[in-house]
């Protein structure tokens, strides 16, 4: 590891590290074989990983939340255009069916069981 690396350990934990895979470890042939940039390269891979983690997570949120107000826009357009047009039956089925669906879409999406837990 170079002198500048954040990923150093005091000196004291390697000992007690090594100590101990020397001692529990079956593997312990192939342990010392193992260099600080086998290490490095390991640590490099798993801060790889988390980065495209983190930015599938953020696509995700942001396709969610564009999906909710594509959503949201279709329905006020509906409402208004039944509002105006006087059909007052029409407009009640329409919103009793839209309730039902978003009571179906929460309830198959697990937000009932997610808000008790």
């Amino acid at each position: 590891m170079s002198p500048d690396s954040s990923r150093e350990m005091p000196t004291n934990m390697m000992q007690f590290f090594a100590a101990r895979m020397e001692r529990s470890s079956p593997h312990a042939k192939i342990a010392e074989h193992v260099t600080p940039g086998h290490i490095d390269k390991s640590l490099d891979i798993a801060d790889k990983q988390n980065e495209r983690v983190a930015v599938d997570r953020s696509e995700t949120r942001t396709f969610q939340f564009r999906l909710v107000v594509v959503a949201a826009v279709f329905i006020l357009a509906l409402v208004s255009i039944l509002v105006f047009s006087d059909n007052a039956a029409l407009m009640q089925n329409l919103i009793e069916w839209m309730a039902v669906g978003g009571m179906g879409w929460a309830g198959g999406y697990g937000w009932a069981k997610r808000r008790a837990g």
